[in-house]
């Protein structure tokens, strides 16, 4: 039982010690600046259609020295704030909303 006690408080003291070193705190990871570029690829869309996306202020972006920077978080983000779920529409409101179209 004390071997278990002595493991146990081993695998705490470890747990410890990378928590507090920041390994797995994102914050300290340097963030990730993309070009427009590798933005509009990191999108699957074209850089045009990226610097419309800047022009009418749809996506987040950075202007420094004239050229635009994206922050790669950013643009997940904004994904992530367009994800539709399906899980709370439920069959009846989807034919409803099809009918409205029609009409």
């Amino acid at each position: 039982m004390d071997r278990y006690y002595e493991e146990l408080k081993q695998e705490v003291i470890e747990l410890k010690s990378i928590i507090l070193s920041g390994a797995l705190n994102p914050v300290s990871q340097k963030p990730t600046y993309l070009k427009a570029d590798a933005a509009a690829e990191f999108l699957s869309t074209t850089k045009n259609a990226l610097h419309v996306m800047v022009y009418k202020d749809q996506i987040p972006y950075i202007k420094k020295l004239g050229k635009l920077y994206f922050l790669q978080s950013d643009l997940v983000e904004w994904l992530e704030s367009g994800r539709v779920n399906l899980n709370q529409t439920s069959p009846e409101d989807i034919l409803i909303s099809k009918n409205k179209k029609r009409s």
